[in-house]
């Protein structure tokens, strides 16, 4: 596949500059958009492009001038806006238990982000739709026995109240080894709100929450993690 992938940037519908991207960059850049198809199989290559450019920009960034910099980022917060305001209304996924893992019948955290990572429902969580917000109608510590479903759902906010906040724990205090809390795929993204994260255990990296993709994180703690380099 060849690609002619310009940075263009506008003044009164007239382009005023153009900067080709650079030939070293578009096999990383099909591959990034067919990596993102697997996870959102709906989206045409021009979509899934769109998608991967938001994980892509800080890579990109540093391999083109400080001009392309600025375009490349303005680009990137367009296409997202494009994105995000031509796509379908958010879902929100309530869940009702602390309990880990989930039952028939309740909303588990672990069952709504599958819910929304699948858009089908999974035990009581209603299924999502790419655009997600996952709330509480019950507050304390949720304790994991694994880590949670990797988020590779395309824009996923887990909203937690604002007094008393949701807990979540990988329990790794004595003596419990603990696990991992959060993981994001490379064309997720998330946004973390009103939340604890703690004790997360992880090996060799990652302690709490191992990000390769946009990660927003708002009004909310993280402590408490172990990381065991080999």
């Amino acid at each position: 596949m060849k690609l002619s992938l310009s940075l263009l940037t506008f003044r009164e519908d007239t382009v005023i500059w153009k900067q080709p991207i650079p030939a070293s960059l578009h096999g990383d850049l099909i591959e990034l958009a067919e990596r993102c198809r697997e996870s959102s199989p709906e989206l045409d290559f021009e979509g899934a492009l769109i998608l991967g450019l938001r994980s892509a920009v800080q890579a990109l960034r540093f391999k083109l001038n400080h001009h392309a910099k600025v375009v490349l980022a303005a680009m990137v917060v367009a296409a997202l806006a494009l994105t995000l305001s031509t796509g379908a209304g958010a879902a929100s996924i309530v869940v009702n238990s602390l309990a880990d893992p989930g039952a028939r019948g309740i909303c588990a955290l672990r069952d709504a982000i599958t819910a929304a990572n699948t858009k089908t429902a999974t035990n009581g969580c209603k299924a999502g739709n790419g655009y997600d917000t996952i709330r509480f109608s019950v507050t304390g510590t949720i304790t994991l026995v694994s880590t949670l479903p990797q988020v590779t759902d395309r824009r996923l906010t887990i909203n937690g109240p604002a007094s008393p906040r949701i807990t979540i724990d990988g329990d790794n205090e004595y003596p419990h080894i603990g696990v991992q809390v959060l993981q994001v795929a490379s064309c997720a993204t998330l946004e973390l709100r009103n939340l604890t994260i703690a004790h997360g255990f992880s090996e060799p990296k990652g302690g709490g929450i191992i990000n390769e993709g946009p990660l927003v994180i708002v009004d909310s703690t993280l402590a408490g993690f172990i990381t065991m380099a080999s």
